[in-house]
């Protein structure tokens, strides 16, 4: 599979635990291969986790409180 831009999201083995990836793939960053993603979220910590998004529109949004404005913490190359 090709090497891109990826989101993916999974849980630890005792379903307790939320894990969110995503990986940035072009202007600079090289992205992951589907494979290469599962190694990351195993690595993280996750057993069970899916691939939810491919390509320049990977984007992860957080705010640290209920008050803080959302933040983009990742750089998609489709543009936020």
């Amino acid at each position: 599979m090709a090497i891109a831009p990826r989101t993916a999201a999974g849980t630890d083995a005792s379903g307790r635990k939320l894990y969110l990836a995503v990986v940035d793939g072009r202007g600079g960053s090289v992205g992951l291969s589907v494979s290469e993603l599962s190694d990351l979220m195993l690595t993280l910590g996750a057993t069970d986790a899916v691939n939810l998004d491919g390509g320049g529109s990977s984007e992860l949004a957080t705010r640290t409180s209920r008050s803080a404005p959302v933040a983009v913490r990742n750089v998609p190359s489709d543009g936020t």
